[in-house]
């Protein structure tokens, strides 16, 4: 079932707000324990859902990285060290495997039992194998919007959106 918007703005407000103070993004942690206890879900779902949007969110930015580099007047050939890659191509790199990463997620989510059967398969039948696959079954419920498209695609339109506002307040 659907998470309330209250519990979504309180969790997001406190990992924002921890990310302020505390050090290494420690926030998402309090942000994924947050909604997990407010909305009542699973801390494995509320884990894989941020992750998802940490991915998009990665990927969008990406994309506008390598749109300013192609026709933002900057050089392609551009390193962050002398003899490094250029940014273009890390930024190709990252891009192309975040893509990667995301449609294996979408379709484990979209054949879940096939992915499940899978997983029974391959973990031991004892108390880790059996904590690990419920684990991963809950993971994949949090990936399930990846799964729609009917949901997906509001889910990437809204980051596209928040980066471009992020992006324009920079401008």
């Amino acid at each position: 079932s659907p998470v309330s918007w209250s519990a979504l703005w309180h969790s997001i407000a406190i990992g924002f707000a921890a990310n302020n103070v505390l050090p290494f993004r420690a926030g998402e942690v309090l942000r994924i324990g947050a909604v997990s206890r407010l909305g009542r879900v699973p801390f494995a779902t509320a884990l894989s859902s941020v992750a998802v949007e940490r991915v998009l969110d990665a990927l969008v930015a990406v994309g506008l990285l390598s749109f300013a580099l192609t026709r933002g007047g900057i050089d392609p050939a551009l390193t962050l060290t002398d003899g490094g890659r250029p940014l273009s191509q890390v930024a190709t790199l990252v891009g192309t495997l975040g893509l990667l990463a995301l449609a294996v997620a979408a379709l484990a989510a979209w054949q879940r039992t096939v992915t499940l059967r899978i997983a029974r398969r391959l973990l031991p039948r004892n108390r880790i194998g059996d904590a690990l696959y419920h684990f991963g079954e809950r993971i994949l419920l949090g990936i399930s919007a990846l799964s729609d498209p009917r949901t997906a695609v509001p889910v990437i339109g809204w980051s596209l959106a928040i980066w471009l506002c992020n992006g324009a307040s920079f401008y």
